[in-house]
C-alpha cells in the first residue's frame, strides 16, 4: 500500500500541471471548493467517518453538488451510500444495489434494487461490495465515482475495465478513489492527480 502510494506521488499532478479546463475545475472544487456547511458534521458524526473515508465521504458529497445528475445508482454498502444519500438536497433519485438501511425521509428518492438493471442513469458510485459487476454497462453512466481502487482487488480490476472502456474517456485517479467521465468532444486522458 505504502509503495503504491509513493508511486501515485511521483507520477501525480497538482492543479497548476492540468492542462484540461474542465478536469481543472473538478479538481480545484473538490479540493479547495467551497465547503457545503452542513457537508463536515453530518459525515463525521452521524456515520463516524474519519481518515480517507472521511476524505472519500467528501468528495462523494461535493461531485454530486456539483455536478448534480438526475439519476444515480449506488452499489455499496454502509457507510459511503449514506454520504451518497444525504447530497440529495436536490432530489436525484437512486437505486440502491447493496446492504444500507434507507433513512425515512429519503425513502420516496431512493429503493433498492435486487441486481443490476438495464436503467441508464446519469451517475454511479461503486463502493466495496459483494456485487458481480461483470453485467455492469459503463456506457449507460456520464460520470462513475469508485472507490479503493487501488487498496482493493476486485475495485482495481473494475477500475481497469472502466479505463479500458472507450465512452469513458476522461478518467482521474486521486489513488483513494477514481473519476471516470464520458467526455464525446474531449481527448482520451488519464490523469494522476494529488489529493
Amino acid at each position: 500500500m505504502h509503495v503504491k502510494h509513493l508511486k501515485h506521488l511521483l507520477v501525480s499532478k497538482w492543479a497548476d500541471r492540468i492542462h484540461s479546463p474542465f478536469v481543472f475545475d473538478i479538481y480545484y472544487y473538490l479540493l479547495k471548493g467551497k465547503e457545503i456547511p452542513y457537508c463536515s458534521k453530518i459525515i463525521k458524526q452521524t456515520f463516524k467517518l474519519n481518515g480517507i473515508d472521511l476524505l472519500i465521504g467528501h468528495c462523494i458529497f461535493k461531485l454530486w453538488h456539483k455536478l448534480k445528475p438526475k439519476t444515480a445508482l449506488c452499489i455499496s454498502n454502509k457507510p459511503m451510500a449514506n454520504c451518497l444519500f444525504i447530497t440529495n438536497a436536490y432530489k436525484c433519485k437512486i437505486d440502491l444495489l447493496g446492504d444500507t438501511e434507507i433513512p425515512k425521509e429519503l425513502i420516496d428518492q431512493v429503493q433498492k434494487i435486487p441486481s443490476i438493471t438495464k436503467n441508464k442513469y446519469d451517475s454511479v458510485l461503486i463502493d466495496i461490495n459483494d456485487t458481480d459487476l461483470e453485467n455492469l454497462e459503463f456506457k449507460k453512466f456520464e460520470f462513475i465515482l469508485i472507490t479503493h481502487i487501488h487498496t482493493d482487488k476486485k475495485q482495481a480490476f473494475t477500475w481497469g475495465k472502466i479505463r479500458n472502456n472507450t465512452l469513458h474517456n476522461v478518467c482521474l485517479d486521486f489513488f483513494y478513489f477514481g473519476i471516470s467521465f464520458q467526455r464525446p468532444n474531449q481527448a482520451d486522458e488519464y490523469f494522476r492527480l494529488r489529493f
